[in-house]
C-alpha cells in the first residue's frame, strides 16, 4: 500500500515516519513523506504534479496550521493552510481515486457540553483557527472519499508542543501556574500515527456510498484531564526520568493551578474538549 503523508516535517508527521520504520506491522507501506518543501498543499499544481506523480491509495494529510493565538491575527493565512489546502488536495485525490484522511480537532466544538462530543454532534468553533479547522473537515467530506479523523491535545517529545514547552519550563522557571479549567484528552502523537497507518492498512476507511456523517471518527488516547493535571503528570515523568538516568539536575518547579480568567488568551479555548 502506497501512503502519502503531507506536514512530514510536524510532530504527527515524524511519527508516521517513525511507525513506518520500527513497526514491522507496517511493512507493506510505502510511506511518501511530503514536508511544506516537498509539496506546499496550498498550491495546486504541486499538489496535482507530486500525486499524480506518486499515485498514492491513501493521503493522509497531517500539515496543518496550528498556531492557536496567531491564527486571530492571520485569518487568511490559517484558512489557506486548514482548508484551501484541503480542497485542492481532495480535487486531486479525486482524480487519482485516492482516499483522503483529514486529520482535525476537538477546537470545532464549542466545548460547552460536559459530557464530551461524539462525532456527529453539531460543531460550532469558538476562534479562528476550529472555524479554519471545520472548513477543512467540509472540503473532506466533500469528497465521496474523504475522512475526518478528530484528535485533541496531541503532544510528543518532538516538535513544539504543550510536553515540550512543560518539560523546559520545568528547568528554567520556579514556579509555573497551569489553567484547570480547561479539560480534554490528551494524545500522544506516536499512539495517533499507529491508529492512522493501522486503519489505511486495514482498509477501515469506509467505501463510497457512505453518507458524510459515517466518515468522521474520534481518537484520543489518553485520560480526561485539565492541562493542570497534565503538567502534574509530565512533571512526574521528567522527575522519573532523571533518576533512572542518575542525572544531577534537579526539578523544583512548583505547579499551581489556574483560571483561564486568570490566564488570558487571544484566542478563546473550548472548556470541555473531550471526544467520545
Amino acid at each position: 500500500m502506497k501512503i502519502l503523508v503531507t506536514g512530514a516535517g510536524g510532530q504527527l508527521g515524524h511519527y508516521l515516519q517513525k511507525q513506518i520504520l520500527q513497526n514491522e506491522e507496517f511493512e507493506e507501506i510505502e510511506l511518501i513523506a511530503c514536508t511544506s518543501d516537498d509539496l506546499d498543499i496550498t498550491q495546486l499544481p504541486q499538489v496535482m504534479s507530486v500525486l499524480n506523480e506518486r499515485k498514492p491509495e491513501v493521503v493522509i494529510n497531517a500539515a496543518a496550521y496550528t498556531q492557536v493565538d496567531l491564527a486571530e491575527d492571520e485569518p487568511e493565512l490559517a484558512m489557506l493552510v486548514n482548508a484551501t489546502a484541503v480542497s485542492n488536495l481532495a480535487e486531486v485525490c479525486s482524480s487519482i481515486d485516492a482516499k483522503l484522511v483529514q486529520v482535525s480537532t476537538d477546537y470545532v466544538f464549542d466545548g460547552t457540553n460536559t459530557d464530551g462530543y461524539h462525532v456527529n454532534d453539531q460543531t460550532n468553533p469558538i476562534n479562528i483557527y476550529g472555524k479554519t479547522k471545520l472548513a477543512g473537515e467540509q472540503y473532506a467530506l466533500a469528497y465521496a472519499q474523504g475522512y475526518v479523523v478528530r484528535t485533541s491535545w496531541v503532544y510528543s517529545e518532538f516538535g513544539r508542543n504543550f510536553a515540550n514547552t512543560m518539560r523546559r519550563l520545568f528547568k528554567d522557571r520556579e514556579e509555573i501556574a497551569i489553567v484547570n479549567d480547561q479539560i480534554g484528552c490528551p494524545t500522544h502523537a506516536n499512539n495517533l500515527a499507529h491508529y492512522l497507518l493501522k486503519q489505511s492498512l486495514e482498509k477501515k476507511w469506509g467505501q463510497k456510498s457512505q453518507p458524510p456523517s459515517q466518515r468522521i471518527y474520534h481518537y484520543t488516547d489518553g485520560d480526561i484531564m485539565s492541562w493542570y493535571e497534565l503538567a502534574l503528570k509530565l512533571y512526574k515523568e521528567e522527575q522519573q526520568k532523571l533518576a533512572l538516568k542518575n542525572e544531577v539536575v534537579n526539578l523544583n518547579c512548583q505547579i499551581t493551578a489556574t483560571s483561564s480568567e486568570s490566564y488570558p488568551t487571544k484566542a478563546k479555548r473550548p472548556q470541555y474538549s473531550i471526544l467520545k
